[in-house]
């Protein structure tokens, strides 16, 4: 069993607060980027 302190809890919450807002931050960069491929990608046609 893990034992975190409350020192220690605040710094484990901004690395999961800080990893969880990465992973959201590529997901939108990816979806806006296909997106707007796309578009150029119509408009080529």
């Amino acid at each position: 069993m893990l034992i975190i302190n409350t020192s220690n809890r605040a710094v484990l919450n901004t690395f999961v607060a800080e990893g969880s807002w990465e992973l959201f931050q590529q997901l939108q960069w990816d979806k806006l980027t296909r997106y707007l491929v796309h578009l150029e990608e119509k408009k080529q046609e």
